[in-house]
């Protein structure tokens, strides 16, 4: 085990904890069920194992890419600052501030966020091709063929009329909305 780094440590214990985790539901089931004559029921134990072991599975997500990261802070900050507007507007109380923040943020989490989703569709895109995923090929019942790779690679290609016709609309929005307050 020599020459271990940070990160071969991180996936040996969460990989180690894995299957303790899910050996342990499997014989708490197995045990429970066995003792009641039950085997189509599960204990509270048992589902309290079963939705731990299986949340901790969204650990397996790659830190090491930046889309996620990107989409989500994006994502948040912008649905964070819509909602915060449409709180205060109703209460009659918007500050310049937040009417400048609402209608500017999106300079920065616009590009940041589109920028995350193109890393991600690109991945999308190289993962489906590695393993023939999503495919119906013809003949079938319905006598169609659809493939999602090319599905997403036709999302990407949109991204390139459409996201600046967006950003321009936003920046138009932003125009009307600071220059109404001004006023």
């Amino acid at each position: 085990m020599s020459g271990i780094n940070a990160g071969q440590s991180y996936l040996l214990g969460y990989n180690s904890l894995q299957l303790l985790g899910w050996s342990f539901l499997l014989y708490t089931y197995l045990s429970e069920s066995y003792r009641s004559g039950q085997w189509l029921i599960y204990s509270p134990h048992a589902e309290f194992l079963l939705r731990t072991f299986q949340t901790l599975g969204l650990l397996e997500v790659k830190y090491s890419t930046i889309a996620v990261p990107l989409i989500l802070v994006s994502w948040c900050c912008a649905e964070i600052l819509r909602y915060f507007f449409y709180a205060l507007h109703i209460c009659n109380s918007l500050p310049q501030a937040v009417i400048w923040l609402r209608y500017s943020a999106f300079m920065l989490l616009y590009p940041t966020g589109i920028t995350g989703e193109l890393i991600f569709l690109y991945r999308a895109v190289h993962h489906l091709h590695q393993r023939s995923l999503y495919k119906l090929v013809m003949p079938n019942a319905w006598n169609i063929s659809f493939d999602y790779e090319w599905f997403i690679i036709v999302v990407l290609l949109s991204y390139i009329p459409f996201a600046p016709k967006l950003y321009l609309h936003m920046m138009s929005q932003r125009r009307k909305a600071l220059k109404q307050k001004a006023q």
